[in-house]
């Protein structure tokens, strides 16, 4: 079988680049065999981070489906809900927004989601 938290030199798992490459598919099937939600790459990205960037909003659903930390911050401090601001992605902002994550936390530079989509 394939080892859902074996990673690259990246740290990206099976769950990171399905999620990058829009695979949903991949994605939901790797969900189902118990590929970790939290894992991070080397940026400190999770899977959400990739999907909210990329706009991937149908399987951005299923996984708010899971209420998993809508908070997570990468290395950088950024949230998805600001990856998804800063890349223009309208619908994933939505989503995200709907489903309750901290929008006044602050990234490093002390922007906050809200800033970046102001």
């Amino acid at each position: 079988g394939v080892d859902l938290y074996i990673s690259d030199s990246s740290g990206r798992t099976t769950l990171h680049i399905a999620a990058e490459k829009g695979h949903s598919y991949k994605f939901d099937v790797s969900l189902e065999y118990g590929a970790p939600l939290a894992s991070r790459d080397s940026e400190g990205r999770t899977p959400l981070h990739q999907l909210a960037a990329r706009g991937y909003t149908e399987t951005l659903c299923q996984l708010l489906a899971r209420r998993i930390n809508l908070d997570v911050q990468d290395s950088t401090g950024a949230m998805p809900l600001r990856l998804a601001a800063l890349f223009g992605q309208k619908d994933a902002v939505t989503l995200l927004v709907r489903a309750g994550p901290n929008v006044n936390c602050n990234d490093q530079t002390g922007q906050t989601p809200l800033h970046i989509a102001a």
